[in-house]
């Protein structure tokens, strides 16, 4: 738990000093720092949530997937705010296109993107792509999406003891299994070793999930909601209990499954397509039927608690005791760093430029593939 919550990706502890030296306030925003995804009102009444992040590791090692779940990760953090989303874009940094391998990459990441946002009705609407030897193996994939709320239906109560925690969407699997710590080391020269830390896209579960969340949002039947996205249950419930001072008991033989997993396993486990929603007890019939409405699974899993502790249980026995601010929010560190020396050898001034035909320079230039497109 410690390793997927601590990692880079979950807890940005080496670059969150840097972060905060980041503007992050005005007049004109609603939700900043500290949730999934942040709020800005644009126009009076109307609010835009936006979200960016990269898959990077995942589409080197599974092209299709890795691009494919980047989307499904920011589609959901944008419904934790109860908005709609309404447009995706995409920065691309792939190799050349000649590389046999650099172009699977390419033809995966590409068709990964396209596939999940048709099939959940969201446009690609912008973006950008550059090619260069340096991405052949690793590229980096930036992907984006906004949405759009009335800031009255922005959702953001404050969860309070004896709220419960209820687990929607896809069953959890092994698929994705500390995700997290893999995306925050650097990758090995045998990726294939790493294809189970990669999670398998279900753009189908997620349509579902976008239109029961908005319909629980609309008639007010969530306190708050939560992705399921990197560090899987530990995150979530972490993270939302130890900001508002919380503690939780889980169940976890209570959540809807794939296959047998261990308890650490159903803890660390990032399966896509999953969402933890707060709910107050008197609510949860009409949450159910929703759910039901949809033929979404869930899973009443816990309850959130004033005691400031994660107690998790699994089968009658006590496996997991701990502090919940302890494990959301790990020390920040400050690292030592230096601009690599190859990148500084490499800058040399160009004294001299040679002669060259204009018809053929502008032939060349055209024939580029990131210039040939714009």
């Amino acid at each position: 738990m410690f390793e997927a919550q601590w990692s880079e990706h979950c807890s940005y502890k080496s670059s969150r000093l840097l972060l905060k030296l980041l503007p992050t306030g005005g007049s004109r925003v609603l939700v900043g720092p500290g949730r999934d995804a942040p709020a800005v009102e644009v126009f009076p009444g109307l609010a835009v949530v936006f979200k960016i992040e990269s898959h990077n590791h995942p589409s080197a090692v599974d092209p299709y997937n890795g691009a494919a779940t980047g989307i499904g990760g920011i589609v959901r953090d944008i419904l934790t705010l109860g908005a709609k989303p309404v447009a995706l874009l995409d920065l691309l940094y792939l190799g050349e296109l000649s590389d046999p391998h650099a172009s699977w990459i390419a033809r995966g990441v590409v068709k990964g993107i396209s596939d999940y946002g048709n099939r959940i009705g969201v446009p690609t609407i912008a973006g950008d792509t550059w090619f260069d030897s340096f991405f052949n193996r690793q590229p980096l994939v930036n992907v984006a999406c906004v949405g759009l709320a009335r800031v009255e239906d922005l959702v953001g109560e404050s969860p309070r003891p004896g709220d419960l925690i209820v687990i929607v969407g896809n069953p959890t699997g092994r698929d994705g299994l500390l995700g997290s710590s893999f995306a925050s080391k650097p990758l090995g020269e045998d990726v294939d070793t790493d294809i189970g830390a990669v999670q398998v896209a279900d753009p189908l579960t997620e349509k579902l999930l976008i239109d029961s969340l908005a319909e629980l949002v609309r008639r007010k039947l969530v306190r708050y909601i939560k992705d399921l996205g990197g560090g899987g249950l530990t995150t979530a419930v972490s993270e939302v209990a130890a900001e508002f001072n919380l503690g939780a008991e889980l169940d976890l033989e209570r959540l809807h499954l794939r296959s047998v997993l261990s308890p650490l396993e159903i803890l660390v486990s990032e399966s896509q397509e999953r969402m933890m929603v707060v709910v107050e007890p008197e609510k949860l019939p009409e949450v159910v039927k929703v759910f039901e409405k949809y033929d979404l699974q869930y899973s009443v899993i816990g309850i959130f608690k004033g005691s400031g502790r994660i107690v998790a249980r699994y089968r009658g026995r006590i496996v997991v005791d701990i502090p919940s601010k302890e494990l959301a929010k790990p020390r920040a560190i400050r690292r030592v760093s230096k601009p690599p020396a190859e990148a500084l050898r490499g800058l040399t001034p160009i004294l001299e430029l040679p002669e060259v035909s204009i018809a053929e320079s502008v032939l060349k230039v055209l024939s580029s593939p990131n210039i040939s497109s714009r």
